[in-house]
């Protein structure tokens, strides 16, 4: 309401492989919805490497790039694209975020099981986020989508790099409106699910199927406790940090295109910790406009 749209600020969207259709998707994407075109002077993408996988219906980079521009309208969005999903080239991605300063905010709606990556791996990552901090970028990464990873049957865990204290984790919620569009009620994300009834087969009792998925949290296991949580209890780092949007029952609209469909450009309702990610971090470069406008400096962390 006072006029910050992200202007001046650039979003780096770390996604792997690519999409042939991601400028025309977010284009007709916002025609829909009354928002300025991606041009070459608002929208680059950068490969890190020849992609290995490019191609069509790249959900994920069309969630990023579509609700970015619609939070950050004027902000520039740098779709950064490593050529596979592999760590290492995921981290070479990330690095140059920040050691080329491809964007003022890193927007990364990717994530490892932190109990089943590497030691070297989880420091490699905290290592990319404190050199961001260092900068004045700040990492924000989703902390992902099945809660604290037991529905794997695996002890309680969180997600990395979300896990790292120089990053900011990106959790999500539920969403109710009101018919005016206003907010009813917010809850943090977390869905169960009970059969009632399936193909004229009524179950009684109901069949319970208990957790299927929400927004990631708990302790890391390995990252001690960082003095910003110091109120907070326990030894080690706590996810997440601030969560928006994720619910898919609650989610968001995006066009997307998929060949064979006619036509080729469908609407699809998406959510996940993918979808409250990039929306925090276009509101960060709303921020960072702001601290800019009024004398002060990048935000950083």
């Amino acid at each position: 309401n006072e006029g910050y749209d992200g202007t001046g600020q650039t979003i780096a969207i770390v996604d792997w492989c690519g999409s042939y259709t991601i400028q025309s998707d977010a284009n007709a994407f916002s025609a829909q919805y009354g928002l300025p075109q991606l041009t070459s002077s608002n929208f680059a993408i950068t490969y890190t490497a020849p992609s290995l996988c490019i191609g069509y219906d790249q959900g994920e980079i069309n969630l990023d790039v579509e609700w970015a521009h619609a939070i950050a309208p004027g902000a520039n969005i740098n779709l950064v694209v490593p050529p596979t999903g592999s760590f290492q080239d995921v981290n070479q991605g990330m690095f140059e975020v920040v050691n080329l300063g491809l964007g003022n905010v890193l927007s990364g709606s990717l994530g490892a099981v932190e109990s089943l990556t590497a030691t070297t791996e989880l420091q490699t990552e905290n290592l990319i986020a404190e050199i961001g901090a260092a900068v004045g970028i700040s990492t924000n990464f989703a902390t992902g989508d099945y809660g604290d990873f037991t529905l794997f049957g695996i002890p309680a865990t969180v997600s990395a790099p979300a896990d790292s204290p120089w990053a900011t984790a990106v959790g999500g919620v539920t969403l109710a409106l009101n018919p005016d569009k206003s907010i009813a009620w917010q809850a943090g994300w977390g869905n169960n699910e009970t059969l009632l009834a399936e193909m004229g087969v009524v179950y009684d009792p109901p069949f319970a199927y208990g957790f299927l998925g929400g927004s990631g949290g708990g302790p890391s296991g390995y990252f001690a406790k960082p003095s910003y949580q110091k109120k907070l209890p326990g030894k080690f780092r706590q996810l997440p940090d601030i969560s928006w949007l994720a619910d898919f029952y609650t989610g968001a609209a995006i066009l997307i295109s998929i060949p064979g469909q006619v036509p080729e450009q469908v609407w699809q309702v998406e959510g996940g910790t993918s979808l409250a990610t990039p929306m925090f971090s276009a509101l960060w470069a709303i921020a960072n406009q702001e601290a800019l406008a009024g004398g002060g400096t990048q935000l950083g962390q």
